[in-house]
């Protein structure tokens, strides 16, 4: 299951490059604002709707028809199991699988191949500063959304600023 919640991101990430705009590259105060969200408890199947609903108005998807297929309840039941079953958590390998794989797929420039180690060092740092939205050092995995998150934020820059040094550096 948590491998294909990855692979459910490419859409996702296919739609967000779209000519209707939303914002791949979210803010700080829109971090902010999805680690606030990630705080609330998923206990259901409705819960795990609401986050994925919420999260994807922070990406400017208001109108249903950009959500490719049936991708927002296949997230909100990757969202639900992840917070049912660690085991269900989105590996760093497989989140670097994705990168890779993205960054071929949509021909960035100058990509850094990144590693399930880079992915940790960068998760690391991020739940340092949104503690809820990205889960920390000690839990083997991110929840569906973080790691579509990581990926929003790694995929435009070719695996960050200086190709993929972000990742390394943080």
């Amino acid at each position: 299951m948590h491998f294909r919640a990855v692979f459910l991101l490419a859409p996702m990430m296919m739609w967000a490059a779209s000519g209707n705009r939303p914002h791949l590259f979210l803010s700080f105060p829109a971090l902010q604002q999805l680690d606030s969200l990630s705080a609330n408890r998923i206990e259901s199947l409705d819960d795990a709707k609401s986050y994925v609903e919420k999260a994807a108005a922070l990406f400017g998807v208001t109108d249903p028809s950009l959500m490719p297929g049936d991708l927002e309840p296949r997230l909100a039941a990757a969202e639900l199991a992840a917070a049912k079953d660690p085991d269900k958590l989105v590996s760093d390998d497989r989140v670097a699988e994705a990168f890779n794989f993205l960054s071929d797929e949509f021909r960035v420039a100058n990509p850094q191949r990144l590693t399930g180690a880079d992915i940790l060092l960068y998760r690391s740092v991020q739940a340092s500063i949104f503690p809820h939205a990205f889960s920390p050092k000690s839990v083997n995995g991110s929840r569906p959304l973080g790691a579509l998150v990581m990926l929003s934020q790694l995929i435009p820059h070719g695996g960050g600023d200086g190709g993929g040094e972000k990742c390394r550096k943080a």
